[in-house]
């Protein structure tokens, strides 16, 4: 496989048109960085390489600093302290992080490892982000104070009234405690997005006080003019507040346009963190009370629930603000919701079309990047109108656009009309009553949630439950990864209720939800913790054909003037652990690839996914073989009839197995690999298959374990490193070897090479090279995949 080396690291564009082409699969810019060393939390949507970063390339990262970020530290320090004792700690909590930050950029700067600008975070995370080459990683994690340091990758946006749809109008029409009406007066709601067209009449028509734009910045190019230099912020903030020819959702909001997004829809990290950081905090001190009241982020990257920026996005919501996601537009494929919608606090949005139809390209759940032991929540927990939405658009303008970037602003105007009416209510009780009284939708737990936002429904709610949905493990005779304990909070908004509690009844015959308590009290403006549980009886409930697929019911608590009910999901599997006999230094990561008799299984994981240096593996209670590789090895490991009771997959540390040696040419020549693939398959199942291509003069990898049934396969191209780029000769190596365990070594010597003749007076003049692609072999034909090339290819070369 050829390299390609650019910048950009798992950048997902989820940028929809409308019309035809609302179906459409997203544009992915994903670079093979090589060797990202050392990456602590983060995340990937193609599986990315993350072996061998040149040690000269320039990438950009955070560097993470032990100490807990302020808002953690103010939650588990300070809670309960009078505001003068708050003040002083918080201040003193302020003043070492930024001592310690300043002496470590101390350290960067006089060993000159940084390069370029430094920003700095304290709030939702304790970081730094800086350029610096890859090489020097390594240094950096050998100073004090630093935890990990995470490539600081692409963000990129995700574009798609329908107002009557959600119920905004009946709630426009009721009121607040002091008598105004719901429009969300008096709330501010921040874009972090491409930056917003403030000059848009519908969006003011100005920027700065007084202005419905009243405050912003760009973290793109550093100034204080958050103009949209894209057009899909505009589009964004139109659906939250849009107040002239259109309205949206909360037409009485104030804005605030964090332009975290260039000119292409792109944005690191970095600078997606520094937007909720701005967000939380606008003027920079912890001790006033200014933080905006609802984060949107139609945005989105390759990562889990432990990805930085979801982390980020977690603490904004700790601290107060509601923060909405747009799921992404990778649908219909499982586990494909993108950073920060896979973050486990965030409110996590799909879309609908305006029949209340899942639109095909909304990414589907349950979890952000595969399977994740560590979210203990259903993703996405509500969908929204996101097909065909007429909204503002640059320069004055109004256009339709579809995606989940259009569903997301729907749910955060809903939540900032909510956060009106119920000041004092946390930001997880306002998730809680956007996700309890969801509309019913056609689709499963992954794909809908709780089902599409009803804020009409949410304003007149007489009680919440919390937390709003949940995801119990999975389930087999060897695994119980939960002991099936439901906890929930249920809280009054009004005068005394008496609750009926009871399962839904979605759950196939073998699983149930049995409540401790089927009838209880709340007490007027009080709360109340009630319990149920999870029996699942696994000799009735049997394996589903696909083991992503998770089970769904919900409970439903229904009083005589209202009815909630929380979606609660689980997988029917067995998980096999695959992980080293060491454990891993910061950046760490795992894949497996495995069979049984009539099934193939895969996974992969790495530190971005997951603070688990583990590999999971769905499967069934039966023996697994296959190949599976860890991260700081360049050698994959065969397993042979392993079963989910045996325990752990540990893969010895230092493994060396057996390797292709490049032949050696005679006289003194030396040879260099141009293109190289080796397949694994086996016997045991006609349809496990390994392949794994090399492009350049690269080392293939190595493989050991590989017992009888094993069949290893090798293709491979090389040619003198010193010939001429005129006259090329190439040699065309092949082997099949049933479980090979030495190392497998080719004579050149005693054969004459394939010559490639070209008669071309421009490539004579010029030279030409040799083209590839992973080959392909195919018995009593030939070899597939290579060409010449300088301005047209050959499609065969036997």
């Amino acid at each position: 496989m050829l390299k390609k080396w650019n910048n950009l690291l798992g950048l997902c564009f989820f940028c929809v048109a409308t019309g035809a082409a609302a179906n459409t699969a997203p544009t992915f810019l994903a670079a093979d960085l090589q060797e990202a060393k050392r990456v602590g939390t983060g995340s990937q949507s193609q599986l990315l390489d993350f072996s061998d970063i040149p040690p000269n390339q320039d990438v950009r990262v955070l560097i993470h600093l032990r100490q807990p970020p302020l808002v953690k530290q103010i939650k588990t320090r300070v809670a309960g302290a009078s505001r003068t004792t708050m003040s002083s700690s918080v201040v003193t909590m302020l003043r070492q992080m930024e001592s310690t930050q300043a002496q470590l950029i101390g350290r960067l700067r006089s060993s000159q490892l940084t390069r370029g600008k430094i920003r700095r975070f304290h709030r939702v995370v304790n970081a730094i982000a800086t350029n610096m080459k890859a090489g020097d990683i390594d240094k950096v994690l050998a100073m004090p104070d630093v935890q990990s340091v995470t490539l600081s990758r692409k963000m990129g946006v995700l574009l798609t009234t329908s107002l009557d749809q959600i119920g905004v109008p009946a709630v426009w029409a009721m009121q607040d405690g002091s008598g105004s009406s719901l429009t969300g007066e008096g709330i501010t709601v921040a874009i972090l997005d491409t930056g917003i067209d403030y000059t848009h009449p519908d969006l003011g028509g100005c920027f700065g006080n007084g202005c419905k734009v009243s405050a912003g910045w760009d973290f793109v190019n550093n100034d204080a003019d958050p103009m949209d230099d894209h057009s899909h912020g505009t589009v964004v903030a139109g659906v939250v507040a849009a107040d002239g020819t259109l309205l949206g959702v909360a037409p009485g909001a104030t804005l605030h346009a964090y332009k975290v997004l260039d000119e292409n829809g792109e944005g690191w990290d970095d600078q997606i963190i520094a937007g909720i950081e701005r967000a939380v905090d606008p003027d920079g001190d912890p001790m006033t009370d200014d933080a905006v009241d609802v984060i949107n982020l139609s945005l989105g990257g390759w990562g889990g629930s432990s990805a930085a920026v979801s982390l980020a996005a977690n603490a904004a919501m700790q601290a107060g603000v509601v923060v909405v996601a747009a799921a992404g537009n990778d649908g219909p494929w499982l586990n494909s919701i993108k950073a920060p919608g896979s973050a486990t606090d965030v409110v996590t949005v799909g879309a609908v079309d305006d029949f209340g139809t899942l639109a095909s390209f909304s990414s589907r759940g349950l979890f952000g990047t595969g399977l994740d032991r560590q979210s203990d929540v259903v993703k996405p927990e509500l969908v929204a109108p996101g097909v065909d939405i007429y909204t503002t658009d640059l320069g004055g303008n109004y256009a339709s656009y579809s995606g989940t970037s259009l569903a997301a602003p729907h749910v955060a105007g809903a939540a900032a009309l909510l956060r009106q009416l119920h000041p004092t209510l946390s930001s997880q009780d306002i998730k809680s009553l956007l996700v309890n009284q969801a509309s019913t939708v056609a689709g499963n737990i992954a794909d809908v949630g709780a089902g599409l936002v009803n804020v009409a429904r949410s304003a007149q709610a007489k009680f919440l439950v919390s937390p709003a949905t949940m995801y119990l493990g999975h389930v087999g005779e060897h695994t119980i990864d939960s002991d099936f304990d439901v906890s929930l909070v249920v809280k009054s908004l009004g005068g005394e209720a008496t609750i009926d509690m009871t399962d839904s009844g979605g759950f196939p015959e073998g699983a149930r939800l049995v409540p401790d308590e089927t009838q209880f009290t709340v007490d007027s403006a009080s709360e109340r913790l009630m319990t149920a549980k999870l029996d699942v009886d696994t000799e009735v409930l049997d394996f589903p054909d696909d083991l992503r697929t998770a089970f769904g019911s919900s409970l439903r608590l229904e009083s005589a003037e209202d009815t909630v009910n929380i979606p609660v999901g689980f997988h029917r599997a067995e998980l096999l652990q695959v992980k080293s006999s060491q454990t891993p230094y910061d950046y760490w990561s795992y894949s497996a690839q495995l069979f049984d008799q009539d099934h193939i299984y895969s996974g992969y994981t790495d530190s971005y996914d997951s603070s688990e240096s583990s590999l999971y593996v769905a499967v069934r209670d039966q023996p697994v073989t296959g190949i599976v590789e860890t991260w700081g090895t360049d050698t994959l490991h065969g397993v042979t009839g392993h079963l989910a009771a045996d325990g752990a997959i540990v893969v010895p540390a230092g493994l060396n197995g057996f390797r292709i040696v490049k032949p050696d040419l005679g006289t003194g020549r030396q040879a260099e690999f141009v293109e190289q693939v080796v397949e694994v398959t086996h016997a045991g199942n006609p349809d496990f298959r390994l392949r794994r291509g090399f492009g350049g003069d690269l080392d293939p990898t190595k493989f050991s374990g590989l017992t009888p049934g094993f069949k290893f396969g090798y293709m491979g191209v090389i040619q003198d490193s010193s010939q001429s780029p005129y006259s090329r000769d190439l040699y065309f190596l092949k082997t099949q070897q049933d479980a090979p365990a030495e190392d497998i070594t080719f004579d050149v010597e005693n054969f004459h090479s394939s010559r490639l003749l070209i008669s071309n007076p421009l490539w004579n003049l010029s030279g030409y090279e040799l083209v590839t692609w992973v080959m392909s072999y195919y018995e009593r034909a030939g070899t597939e995949g290579g060409a010449v090339s300088a301005k047209s290819i050959i499609n065969r070369c036997y």
